[in-house]
């Protein structure tokens, strides 16, 4: 049996290192204000930018409505 992981509220360049140094094969932002480790679109971007292409990059969202998703989803497919 194979076991993935993914390692979420990443929110600087050194911990996403770390995560992906680690094995991490999913690494998550969280988007919602409220929490302690929110990030903004900036920094998500920034850090999204360093994660290789064999990890996959998850958003986390809170009760979004469906223009902030297709924005975030058409931005992701821009960037491929």
């Amino acid at each position: 049996m194979t076991v993935e992981a993914k390692i979420c509220g990443l929110s600087t360049p050194e911990t996403l290192e770390a995560a992906v140094r680690f094995g991490a094969r999913f690494v998550g932002f969280v988007t919602f204000p409220k929490s302690p480790r929110y990030v903004s679109t900036e920094t998500m971007r920034a850090l999204g930018g360093l994660v290789p292409k064999t990890v996959t990059r998850v958003g986390l969202f809170v009760d979004p409505d469906d223009a902030l998703l297709d924005e975030r989803l058409a931005k992701e497919a821009a960037q491929k």
